[in-house]
Parts: C-alpha cells; sequence; structure tokens
C-alpha cells in the first residue's frame, strides 16, 4: 500500500466521520429549535398570568379602597402592570423568532387551534414581517420577500 492509498483511506474515514457528525449535529440543533419554540410559548402563558393578575389586582384595589387610594401603592401597582405588558410583548417577539412560520395566515390558524387567544391576535401581527411569507434569511428589513 503506498502513501497515496493511506491518505485516501484516511480521507474516506475523515469524511464518513464528517457525515455523521453533521446527522448528529443537525438532530442536536432540531431539538433545541423545538425546545426554545416551547419555552418561548410556555413563557408567553405565563407572561399573560402575570398580566392578567396584576391587572386584576389593580382593579381590586381601586374597587376595595376608592375613597382612600393611596397614591405609591397605586403607582407601584400601575409599574407592575406595565412591566407585565412589557413583558408579554417580549414573549411575543420570541415566539416570532422561534416560529418558522409567523405570518398573518399562521396566526389565524393559531387562533382557531385555540392556541392563542383571539385577543392577542393583534398583538402577533403587529409584528408579521409580511403577510404571507414565512419567516426567511431572504427577506429584506422593509418586509419585501
Amino acid at each position: 500500500m503506498s502513501f497515496s492509498d493511506i491518505l485516501g483511506v484516511i480521507g474516506i474515514v475523515l469524511a464518513i466521520i464528517s457525515l455523521v457528525y453533521a446527522v448528529y449535529q443537525t438532530r442536536e440543533k432540531n431539538k433545541l429549535e423545538e425546545y426554545v419554540r416551547s419555552q418561548a410559548w410556555y413563557i408567553y402563558s405565563k407572561a399573560n398570568n402575570v398580566t392578567g393578575i396584576a391587572q386584576a389586582g389593580l382593579g381590586a384595589y381601586k374597587q376595595a379602597h376608592a375613597q382612600t387610594l393611596n397614591t405609591q401603592v397605586l403607582e407601584l401597582m400601575a409599574k407592575t402592570d406595565a412591566f407585565g405588558q412589557d413583558l408579554f410583548k417580549e414573549t411575543i417577539r420570541q415566539i416570532q423568532l422561534a416560529e418558522p412560520d409567523f405570518t398573518h395566515n399562521q396566526i389565524d390558524v393559531w387562533v382557531s387551534d385555540g392556541k392563542l387567544d383571539k385577543d392577542h391576535a393583534a398583538l402577533f401581527k403587529a409584528l408579521c414581517v409580511s403577510n404571507s411569507a414565512p419567516n426567511s434569511a431572504s427577506r429584506t428589513p422593509n418586509g419585501a420577500a
């Protein structure tokens, strides 16, 4: 066996190892993407709960103490609500980044499937870059596909 034959065998072995590693990495990437997508929806759900509870607490405080409102408590509760709203909107942005198809049509499907509340659809649609094109690297910043 000559030196060039040995180099050829080594090259073939390295190519096979590289192919196996590429398949493994692709599977790991897909698992990670699914995990990120799942986490984004989970955090969206929890942020929605927190925001709703903060708003309910603010309303209950105003009703229970209508005659003796403490402005400092009212201000803190209003800030809590505002921060909750910011967090809620950020979770929608995370979903936009995690979902491979984030379009008006897909949002309508999520609403009809019950995955997304109808009242929140407008917040999701505000982040759509185009009406029907799925997220892709070829999209330009101004929204053209």
